[in-house]
This record gives structure tokens, C-alpha cells and sequence, in this order.
């Protein structure tokens, strides 16, 4: 094995590393057998994880997280290397092409100028260049891997940027009145509270939370602070450990859901079971009478 050990490696090591980790004959039993799907999740948990570094501004676990990240690209850029289609140096060959195209007040760039001499801006660069010439083409580019609130925020700002007349914040608030009213008549007499009332809900706290210039992911994240922090968090045990051991990067949602499971799992919980996504614990915290948490 060609291989030399060094005290300070640079990317063309790295990218002989991953060669060597996949090779067929030599290389590591896990790493050979992966593939873009195997390892599709990684990536997201690694970038959570980066983002959590960022967000405590701890340098060394954002150097250790962010190279955690570069190694899913270098991952996914081996595979479709041996596939013949592209490598690493395409990657950035192709990022840095962008950014020089998106900035061309700083490049100079007289291609991308507007017939006044003013040059263009990035997002109308950016639509030019992938063809987004109607709202629907630019809405449909909004990944729908994105978190649910993260994906409302962005096709909300899409459409708005189109042209289109969404309810202001007046209006939006009536409509949030409405919904709930509905729910708590529905809970009134018993009934289920269906997932439409509440997406629609959510939606239209998303497009206040827009309009009013309030991200609703962060938002929702420093609420989940709060909420850990509280006296409802103490019934349940979290304030003690949960908030250190859980990604601040999670989608909101999901960071409470993960805190709360893991006080009571923390709290003399005997046994749990998945039943239909709900986690039922035999024994409950500190006051807490629900018999599960989704």
C-alpha cells in the first residue's frame, strides 16, 4: 500500500485516504461496501453537528465537526468518481465558477450587467441560470428534505418574491383565531384534532413570523430553551443533563421531543416500547401524567 504517514495532511491526502479506505482488495469492510443512500443520513446528522459546534463557538469541536462534513463530500464525490461522472476537484470547480458568477460587482464581471450598467444581483443570476423563469420553477427547487418549518419559510419567501399577494400579518392572525377555534371546538366535544388544523396553524405562525421578520426556526429553538429551562422541564428531569447532550441545531420540534423522552427515560423509566412512533414508558416522572410522548 502506497501510503505515507505525515504530521499535517492536506486534501490530496484526504482523497488518497478515501481511495484507500474503498478500495475492494485493501480497503476497510465498511467504507467499500457504501453508497450515496447508505450514508445519506450521516451527512444530515454530521451537519446538525457543525452547526451545534457553531452555535456553542467551541473552535476545536467546529474544526473536528466541519471536517466531519468535508468527509461526507469527499464520500459522495468518490462514488460518482467511479462511476465516471464527476470527482472532488469538479466540486469545487463548480463552486468557486459560482461564486465568481453571482459577484460580479466584485470581478468585474461585464456578462452579468443589466442595460443601465448597474450589474445583476445573485438571486436574479441564480434564477437566470437554472431557468427559473415562473414562481412554480423556483418553488419546486425548495428541497422537501428541508424541515418542515425551514420549507414553509422558503417557499412562502419564493412566492412573495413572484409577485404574489399573501395574507398580510392582520390577516394571518385572524386566520391562526380561526383554526383555533375550531380546534378547541372539536376538543369541546371530543373530537380528534386532525394534522390539516395544525399544519395550516403552523403555516400561518410561519407567514406572521415572516412577515414580521422573525425567523421561525430560531424562533421556536430559543422557545425550546425556555421550555427546557422551565419548571416544566424540571418535572420532567431535563434541566439536569438534556440540554448538553441534544443538538441545538435539531429542528425545534424535534429537540423538545428528544429532551422529553429522555427525561423521563432518565427518570426511573422501567420500560419503553415504539407503538405506532409513540414511546410508552411504565413509569412516569415527577407529576407528569401523559402516557407517552410522540
Amino acid at each position: 500500500m502506497d501510503f505515507q504517514f505525515k504530521d499535517k495532511y492536506a486534501p490530496e491526502d484526504l482523497l488518497k485516504i478515501m481511495e484507500i479506505l474503498c478500495d475492494k482488495d485493501i480497503g476497510c469492510e465498511w467504507d467499500r461496501v457504501q453508497n450515496h443512500k447508505s450514508i445519506r443520513q450521516n451527512f444530515i446528522e454530521e451537519t446538525y453537528e457543525a452547526v451545534d459546534a457553531i452555535d456553542k463557538d467551541d473552535k476545536e469541536l467546529m474544526k473536528e465537526e466541519l471536517g466531519d462534513v468535508l468527509l461526507q463530500v469527499v464520500y459522495h464525490c468518490y462514488f460518482e468518481q467511479q462511476q465516471g461522472n464527476f470527482d472532488f476537484y469538479d466540486v469545487v470547480d463548480g463552486v468557486s465558477q459560482k461564486l465568481v458568477m453571482r459577484h460580479p460587482h466584485i470581478f468585474k464581471n461585464n456578462k452579468f450587467k443589466n442595460a443601465d450598467g448597474s450589474f445583476k444581483g445573485w438571486e436574479e443570476i441564480k434564477n437566470e441560470s437554472h431557468g427559473h423563469t415562473t414562481i412554480s420553477r423556483r418553488v419546486n427547487r425548495v428541497p422537501i428534505t428541508f424541515p418542515a418549518l425551514m420549507y414553509a419559510q422558503k417557499v412562502q419567501k419564493r412566492v412573495a418574491a413572484g409577485g404574489v399577494q399573501l395574507p398580510n400579518s392582520k390577516a394571518e392572525i385572524g386566520t391562526i383565531r380561526k383554526i383555533l377555534d375550531e380546534v378547541e371546538s372539536k376538543i369541546d366535544s371530543g373530537e380528534s384534532i386532525d394534522k390539516d388544523a395544525v399544519g395550516a396553524l403552523l403555516f400561518s405562525a410561519a407567514s406572521l413570523a415572516r412577515q414580521e421578520k422573525v425567523d421561525r426556526e430560531e424562533a421556536l429553538s430559543l422557545y425550546n430553551s425556555y421550555f427546557l429551562r422551565s419548571s416544566r422541564g424540571d418535572k420532567l428531569g431535563i434541566t439536569t443533563f438534556a440540554p448538553a447532550k441534544i443538538p441545538r441545531s435539531l429542528p425545534s420540534g424535534m429537540r423538545v421531543a428528544r429532551a422529553v423522552v429522555a427525561g423521563i427515560n432518565a427518570d426511573g423509566c422501567i420500560r419503553r416500547k415504539m407503538d405506532n412512533r409513540r414511546i410508552v414508558c411504565s413509569a412516569v416522572p415527577l407529576g407528569y401524567s401523559a402516557k407517552g410522548v410522540s
